[in-house]
């Protein structure tokens, strides 16, 4: 079902967007070049870990173990919500939001 070769591509470019604090895509930049104070878009590292589950994609355990640990700094204590955006340090900006918070948890709700 699908072109899994190109959604393989299409997983291992946005590999290639991870420094470690977030994916430094497009609208990082973007973020950045407003001197937004969040630039990293937190809910992508959840969406990420969720597709390579699904597409059985050899994710390295050392970069899986960096993901998730970055994906959970940005758990606020006080809610225990995802918060939307991370600074260019990886620390936690603004709000947590239900979105964010539902695409940190799918990695490990939809597991076969």
């Amino acid at each position: 079902f699908g072109d899994k070769d190109e959604a393989k591509t299409i997983l291992e470019d946005a590999l290639d967007l991870w420094d470690g604090l977030g994916f430094y895509d497009k609208e990082s930049k973007r973020l950045e070049e407003k001197r937004e104070e969040g630039i990293y878009t937190n809910y992508k590292i959840g969406l990420f870990l969720y597709v390579a589950d699904k597409m059985n994609y050899p994710l390295s355990a050392d970069t899986r173990a960096e993901m998730e640990r970055q994906m959970w700094r940005q758990q606020n204590p006080e809610t225990g919500g995802i918060t939307s955006f991370a600074d260019s340090d990886g620390r936690p900006v603004g709000s947590a939001n239900v979105e964010t918070t539902a695409l940190t948890l799918l990695p490990y709700t939809l597991r076969e």
